[in-house]
């Protein structure tokens, strides 16, 4: 009874049409998907191309396909891709492909440029080297991290799965039916700080940190930071010496987040990095 109502709780962090196994969420994606636009439909709804590492997670990917596909679609594409040095590796993760579930060898192939992972419905749904240009009839299976979420006097606040750039970030709350989040007292800062502190932030790539972005600027001022609407804040809360304005190689900093390293205090930073964004409802 316990191991049902932990499954029951699990499943409640997947958002609506996702489905729950051991730690993730995952999705179909649209029809007739070359293996960017797979890509690209599953990073709008804050996932990634599914990489699989086991024979548990692959059945349970096969049943989600024979369960939900449409019966045009011949294929499903994941997130494996062949490199230069003719391995394949997980495009979101970066991590060699261990767990493997080919195909016969004289059905592994398909079409010319064959650099790009799919499960094949004409071979029950093994994996095959499929050109990533192919579209017709393929679907895409998309994975996500579990919904991490908070609410407070009506106003929930999520945490999405995927690190953005900064003119992104709303685009990116509107596909999950939010806005950026608008910190407009100490009241709810201390309230998100709580959230940010226990929860699990994904990093940014480039400079291995969990920071989070506020949805202010002041590229048109320097100086003046303001929201996309033109006004100003109603509350803030720099951290010490901040903003300075100093960026890698002088670069201008005309972009504001929360900082982990600096106990969710507000920093500004550039704007091109990618970092975790908060949406609120």
């Amino acid at each position: 009874m316990n191991l049902e109502l932990n499954l029951s709780a699990a499943q409640a962090q997947c958002p609506k049409d996702w489905e729950y196994f051991q730690g993730s969420c995952y999705t179909l994606g649209y029809s007739d998907l070359d293996f960017r636009e797979a890509e690209k439909t599953c990073e709008e709804i804050d996932g990634y191309l599914a990489e699989i590492t086991s024979e548990e997670e692959n059945d349970f990917v096969k049943d989600l396909i024979r369960s939900g596909a449409y019966d045009t679609e011949t294929g499903a594409y994941i997130g494996a891709r062949q490199t230069f040095n003719m391995n394949w590796r997980w495009e979101k993760s970066r991590d060699d492909v261990s767990f493997s579930d080919w195909a016969k060898p004289d059905r592994r192939r398909i079409g010319r440029n064959s650099k790009c992972a799919s499960l094949n419905k004409d071979d029950d749904w093994s994996w095959v080297e499929q050109d990533c240009a192919r579209s017709q009839g393929m679907t895409s299976v998309c994975e996500r991290c579990l919904q991490q979420e908070k609410c407070k006097n009506g106003k929930c606040y999520e945490i999405l799965c995927n690190v953005e750039e900064y003119d992104d970030i709303q685009e990116r709350c509107e596909n999950v039916g939010r806005n950026v989040a608008v910190i407009d007292s100490e009241k709810e800062y201390n309230f998100i700080k709580d959230f940010l502190s226990n929860a699990s932030i994904p990093k940014s790539e480039l400079f291995d940190t969990a920071n989070v972005w506020l949805s202010l600027s002041d590229e048109d001022t320097e100086g003046s930071f303001i929201l996309p609407d033109g006004t100003e804040m109603t509350f803030v809360n720099w951290a010490s010496g901040q903003p300075d304005n100093n960026g890698l190689g002088g670069r201008d900093e005309d972009c504001v987040v929360l900082d982990a390293t600096m106990d969710w205090s507000w920093n500004d930073v550039m704007c091109f990095p990618e970092n975790a964004v908060l949406c609120e409802s």
